[in-house]
């Protein structure tokens, strides 16, 4: 009761402070500014998107920075006003003092977040029954974004022989210098293996396997979603057969006006049993056909429906809770341990530093390259070079991965893509940052207001 109270008072607080009317009214323009600003690609399709992932995204960030700057003067500023000191010298313990002002912060977080999911739920189904719409514009809506689907990717190509068959031979042949490691060899020759394997020139084929689940009693309709590239700027279509092989059946498809974007092909039911499906491609001759690009990755894969919109936001405006959760344990504690504008550019300095640090080891292990025609590693650098920049990986990278444990994947694109959050990912978020990051802030900062001394000027430490 202790805590339910204090986070009421919280509550009531920001309530009464024009930070919180501030607040509203830059999110109620955000949603309703930014698909004026930012159209798409002019149709449906492309507002839809925009309204999900740009709207939704500029609201996640604006509600971001509110809560961890404002978590950052809950307490400093009770502190140094002392204010503080009225509750701490009743029988509540500091960590209670901690919690219920963490709670009463991501109520409030929670209300303008389903506020605003709420009125981008509305907003989506208002342009769907407004006027000009036409019923394949609705259609391609429905099927593409108003639905939650189970992403299903492909097999990894087996390449690990023809990796360290090549490996062995660019050795020999003293391709690869020897102060490069095996490890960072191996990842160059895959990628280019990888790379030289995406095209698909006419009269060839290309193979995919996929794992694919039963339907289950919620398992709705399920597609190959393909997204080839175009080698060059020519646009020309490309013509094929798709041959779908799963448990002795046999289904083709034909496609004669392949060009880059994507492209839905209905699979039968049959053939999602909880076995493998082969998909086949086969381009036809240069006569009537060209060569297409399929990279390894999300250029094929099977996609099962498994809810609707409605759940599907729910999730992801979950997620995005939990990160708020965690911003806001931040801003408590930061604020605990120094003054308002201290405690805000701290922890503005660490978010900032946590996802740099992830920027920097995604780019350092993507610019490892081999370079037959000088003897150094890492695009060409010299020796000094490199250990810097593996001393400076070695460094972020445990950063990195406390940044990637935060970000907890890129829930938004996915929700304006029609894929389905999956539900281990929404409880990882809800353990790792709703519970335990606040849990570890928790302790930090009740430790801190117990050895600092409330009464005296500015909150001085004992």
């Amino acid at each position: 009761m202790k805590v339910l109270a204090i986070a009421a008072l919280t509550i009531r607080d920001a309530v009464r402070s024009r930070v919180l009317a501030a607040i509203i009214v830059l999110l109620l323009v955000v949603i309703a500014g930014v698909p004026f600003a930012v159209t798409g690609d002019g149709t449906l399709f492309g507002e839809m998107r925009v309204l999900l992932h740009y709207t939704l995204g500029l609201v996640g960030l604006l509600l971001g920075v509110a809560a961890l700057w404002t978590a950052c003067g809950a307490v400093a500023r009770d502190i140094e006003d002392q204010h503080l000191l009225l509750t701490a010298v009743k029988p509540v313990s500091r960590t209670c003092i901690w919690i219920g002002r963490w709670l009463g912060l991501v109520a409030l977080s929670a209300i303008l977040l389903a506020l605003c999911g709420g009125l981008a739920f509305g907003m989506v189904h208002a342009k769907l029954a407004g006027g000009g719409v036409s019923a394949a514009q609705r259609r391609e809506v429905e099927e593409r974004i108003l639905v939650g689907r189970q992403r299903i990717a492909a097999r990894p190509p087996p390449l690990r022989d023809a990796v360290a068959e090549r490996l062995a031979r660019l050795r020999e042949q003293g391709v690869v210098p020897a102060d490069v490691p095996d490890r960072e060899a191996a990842a160059e020759i895959r990628r280019r293996l990888l790379a030289s394997a995406a095209g698909t020139g006419p009269g060839a084929a290309r193979r995919w396997v996929f794992d694919t689940p039963t339907r289950g009693p919620r398992g709705g309709g399920a597609v190959l979603r393909i997204r080839p590239r175009a080698p060059t700027r020519d646009m020309t279509p490309a013509a094929g057969t798709w041959t779908l092989r799963s448990g002795g059946r046999e289904h083709r498809i034909r496609t004669d006006a392949l060009i880059e974007g994507e492209h839905l092909l209905e699979l039968p039911a049959a053939f999602m049993d909880g076995g493998a499906l082969t998909v086949d491609f086969r381009n036809d001759s240069p006569a009537t056909s060209r060569t297409v690009l399929f990279p390894v990755g999300d250029s094929a894969e099977v996609l099962i429906d498994r809810t609707g919109f409605a759940a599907n936001l729910i999730r992801a405006l979950f997620v995005v809770l939990c990160r708020l959760a965690a911003l806001t344990a931040l801003g408590l504690t930061a604020g605990c341990l120094f003054s308002l504008p201290v405690a805000a550019f701290a922890g503005t300095g660490l978010v900032c530093g946590l996802l740099l640090s992830r920027a920097f080891v995604a780019a350092a292990g993507a610019g490892t390259h081999i370079d037959p025609g000088h003897h150094g590693a890492r695009g060409g650098s010299g020796g000094a070079a490199v250990r810097m920049m593996e001393a400076g990986e070695a460094i972020a990278r445990p950063f990195a991965a406390v940044a990637a444990s935060t970000v907890r994947g890129r829930v938004l694109p996915r929700l304006a893509d029609g894929i389905l959050l999956p539900g281990r990912e929404v409880r990882a978020a809800a353990i790792v940052l709703g519970l335990l990051y606040p849990a570890g802030f928790a302790a930090v900062g009740s430790f801190v207001l117990r050895r600092r001394e409330l009464a005296l000027p500015g909150g001085d430490w004992t």
